[in-house]
């Protein structure tokens, strides 16, 4: 993850490097080329484990610091930006949610692929919504049932679902600005354009996707007018809140696992937060296996809702995004 830095800021870290990754903070002048400025840790030996906990100074000629952390250690890294003397989040999105004691699911189909109507089917069936996130190309696509892809997803809308702007083809480093365009500004105007309600966008993967212009794209997604997204600020600003949302993919084999389960387990153990899962589709997760989904969740106490309701009813102004 890259993040666009400037000299004399102030930040604070701390976290855990281990064998396979023993520096985790990178200042760079540029992206793209091997010389650094400085790492954190400063030094570690090959196969031990370093623990960091200091303040970084951004010096002269830093344009970048590239953070690179292991999987396993993910969820003991920390980083803090100071502020008018104070420590706060790296972000102009990084409002507190207020989930209010709720429990809330977010279940996202990606790519409106042909078996959408199936996935619908489900959700009806329990009297619940989901998110579909729509490649507008796919607007006159058959689905299983013989009708378009519009028609059922504007069935979706009708009941209260919501329609989010994807693609299916990723941006990547050579991506153009007309790219950008097509991807985040002419996407969400094609959907408006057919009777849907745009509120967010969802990151299309694959390719380089990580290679991105992450500052770029959030640009274009303020242009468009998009109140959230998932990943829009991956490479650029972990802490927006308001384009930086990870999604946790859900699949059979998940379900049968059971870690799917761990991902609510979280939620309920703090007794209120946001589940945000995904799929594309029963290519991934089957009808039978989206249903035990529902089922668990609603038997501990989730609203299975959409993007546009969490944002909503935990204390944050849409308008003023």
């Amino acid at each position: 993850m890259n993040i666009p830095v400037k000299p004399g800021e102030k930040f604070s870290i701390s976290g855990t490097a281990g064998a396979g990754n023993p520096r985790f903070v990178v200042l760079k002048k540029a992206l793209g080329v091997e010389e650094y400025i400085k790492m954190y840790p400063e030094a570690s030996e090959k196969g031990k484990t370093v623990y960091t906990d200091e303040e970084i100074v951004i010096p002269e000629s830093c344009n970048w610091m590239c953070i690179s952390i292991a999987k396993k250690y993910e969820n003991q890294f920390k980083l803090e930006k100071f502020g008018n003397g104070n420590i706060q989040k790296q972000a102009s999105c990084s409002f507190d949610w207020n989930f209010g004691g709720k429990k809330y699911l977010t279940i996202t189909f990606d790519d409106s692929r042909a078996d959408i109507d199936l996935c619908k089917a489900v959700l009806d069936k329990y009297g619940v919504i989901g998110n579909y996130a729509v490649i507008p190309e796919r607007l006159e696509s058959k689905c299983t049932c013989g009708e378009t892809v519009k028609s059922v997803l504007l069935s979706a809308q009708a009941g209260g679902s919501e329609i989010l702007t994807h693609s299916g083809t990723p941006l990547g480093a050579d991506s153009q600005d007309s790219d950008y365009e097509k991807q985040y500004v002419i996407g969400k105007r094609t959907l408006e354009e057919n009777g849907f309600n745009i509120y967010g966008f969802i990151t299309a993967g694959g390719g380089d996707w990580k290679n991105q212009d992450f500052q770029k794209s959030r640009s274009y997604a303020e242009k468009a007018g998009y109140l959230y997204a998932d990943l829009t600020t991956r490479g650029c600003d972990i802490y927006d809140k308001r384009y930086y949302n990870p999604r946790n993919g859900i699949s059979d084999s998940s379900v049968e696992s059971g870690a799917v389960y761990a991902k609510f387990d979280v939620v309920s153990n703090a007794g209120k937060g946001w589940c945000n899962l995904f799929c594309h589709g029963t290519a991934e997760l089957s009808a039978e296996n989206l249903q035990k989904i529902i089922e668990y969740a609603l038997e501990n106490g989730f609203e299975i809702t959409t993007w546009h309701t969490v944002y909503s009813e935990c204390g944050v102004d849409t308008k003023s995004l």
